[in-house]
């Protein structure tokens, strides 16, 4: 039921559309069916069954306007579960103080060594090795909702201390004093206004990993969004500077206010590897959803080609498999989707057909059934395309490769718990115990499918662009099944166990 400002509308059982309270300002209602209705302050409008559009008021009714897509299915707002007040968290709506992903971010990027940590090479170069990957990430993942600017402060700044030792007190503590301490130091060479979100990097040849924090001050006012890359000492001595440009994406986004996906802990450490064979890594997006599998360490699907500056190629294995395709659920909280693209299951019986999120155009990018006030079960496409194609990787030698992306094509089937933040598992896939492994790749493909809570995923078939599932549910569900996770695709799943980084080191240290 739906109420104006003199009158109330609802759906009849047949779905036609019936209006009762002050009649001389609303026109009949058409004739027809329905899936929705919605009243304005003088006017109502109605979904209609084939998916336009009718509008009346005390006027005639009105055909659907040009250029408009109907909405599909449920109301997505059922599969939009709230988060904790201005929180991170999995949920919506975003934090108040996130970093807005829409429009043009401007980023003011500082470089800092320390004296007893000083970097050999120019600015120029670190930059380089991560300003552009990480840039191309961003908007490439935004579908062109994201325009990032990085605008660097050319020059090393030295620490008045010696480098960052998290033995030294409590770790949040001090990763805010670097990040007071080089806004200090910049304050007096780089106006502040106009910016974003603050950037320091640490030199790649000292340091890996990152982190993200809410704000920094600055001489010109707080800036909301900090991220400091290449945070975390690596080696006793310097090394050559290593690509960071994969973490500075993941650091932004959490400036954006996205949480991390995987478990913070020793909970879901695993037991030592069968003789001959080793866990592999296996991660979807940049935010740390994922599982590990055993596999042979010469497993054609870990095999990249690397090529040498001379010419020469080698063959090579990595223990890491990086779908890094955004997630669509991780696209729908940044509002890179909209509800268009989504489909939010309520019916027993659903088939849909899904268009690959890399590239999803106008088509539905994700499903989503509800499972409770906070968990929702998604399903997206998952192609051999963008960023599921691989990462490109470059050594300092001027060696390169592509490092091996999503192996299988199919569907990819995982929870999400919206009021969980990081490092408590919000998003899983599905199939995880809990105890960190799965038997094989969790993607379903064609004829495959996958139970949960009742719901059964099944992928009927994959065209060239279109992959196609039906979702079911028995109408009488038994009580036991319904609490009962059953896959035909996998035996388990497990969530992939990183800081950031140690997910920098597995995918960019091959």
């Amino acid at each position: 039921m739906t109420v104006g400002m003199w009158y109330s509308c609802g759906l009849r059982t047949d779905g036609t559309v019936a209006c009762w309270g002050y009649d001389g300002g609303l026109a009949e209602p058409p004739e027809g069916t329905f899936s929705a209705v919605g009243a304005g302050r003088r006017h109502v409008c109605g979904l209609r069954t084939d998916g336009t559009v009718a509008c009346w008021e005390s006027a005639p009714v009105v055909t659907t306007p040009s250029g408009v897509r109907p909405v599909t299915g449920a109301d997505p707002g059922s599969c939009r579960p709230l988060g904790v007040h201005n929180e991170p968290t999995a949920g919506f709506p975003l934090p108040a103080w996130a970093v807005s992903a829409h429009g043009t971010v401007r980023v003011a990027v500082l470089f800092l060594d320390f004296p007893d940590a000083t970097a050999s090479h120019t600015t120029q170069r670190e930059a380089e090795i991560g300003l552009p990957i990480a840039e191309e990430y961003l908007e490439a993942s935004s579908y062109g909702n994201l325009d990032v600017e990085f605008v660097p402060l050319h020059r090393w700044l030295r620490a008045d201390r010696n480098r960052f030792d998290p033995t030294e007190g409590h770790p949040a503590e001090l990763q805010n004093a670097v990040a007071d301490m080089t806004v200090r130091l910049a304050d007096d060479d780089f106006d502040f206004t106009g910016f974003d979100a603050v950037m320091i990097v640490m030199p790649s040849s000292h340091f890996g990993g990152g982190d993200a924090g809410r704000a920094v001050e600055t001489e010109e006012g707080p800036l909301a969004g900090i991220t400091r890359v290449n945070l975390f000492p690596v080696e006793d001595r310097p090394r050559d500077p290593v690509q960071w440009g994969r973490v500075a994406a993941h650091e932004l986004i959490h400036n954006f206010g996205l949480v991390d996906y995987y478990a913070i802990g020793d909970s879901h450490q695993l037991p030592d590897p069968p003789e001959g064979e080793i866990w592999i890594d296996s991660a979807f997006g940049p935010m740390g959803l994922g599982v590990r599998i055993l596999a042979d360490p010469r497993d054609p699907r870990l095999a990249h080609l690397v090529r040498f500056p001379n010419g020469t190629t080698s063959t090579q294995f990595t223990p890491a498999l990086g779908a890094w395709e955004m997630l669509a659920w991780s696209r729908w909280q940044l509002g890179w989707l909209d509800a268009t693209q989504i489909r939010c299951v309520t019916e027993p019986t659903e088939t849909i057909d899904l268009s690959p999120i890399a590239d999803p155009g106008e088509g539905i990018a994700m499903a989503a059934v509800p499972l409770s006030d906070t968990e929702v079960l998604v399903i997206e496409s998952r192609r051999r395309t963008g960023y599921d194609a691989g990462w490109r990787f470059r050594w300092s030698n001027g060696a390169s490769t592509t490092l091996p992306g999503l192996p299988t094509e199919g569907v990819l089937v995982y929870t999400v718990e919206a009021a969980r933040v990081s490092g408590l598992l919000p998003l899983k896939v599905v199939g995880d115990t809990g105890n960190g492994r799965v038997d094989a790749y969790p993607i379903l493909t064609v004829g495959d499918s996958v139970t949960l809570r009742g719901y059964t995923i099944m992928l009927d078939s994959a065209g060239e662009e279109i992959h196609t599932v039906t979702i079911t549910r028995p109408v009488e569900e038994d009580a036991e099944a319904a609490d009962t996770d059953t896959t035909e695709a996998e035996a388990d799943a497990t969530e992939i166990i990183e800081d950031d980084a140690g997910a920098e080191d597995s995918a960019e240290g091959t």
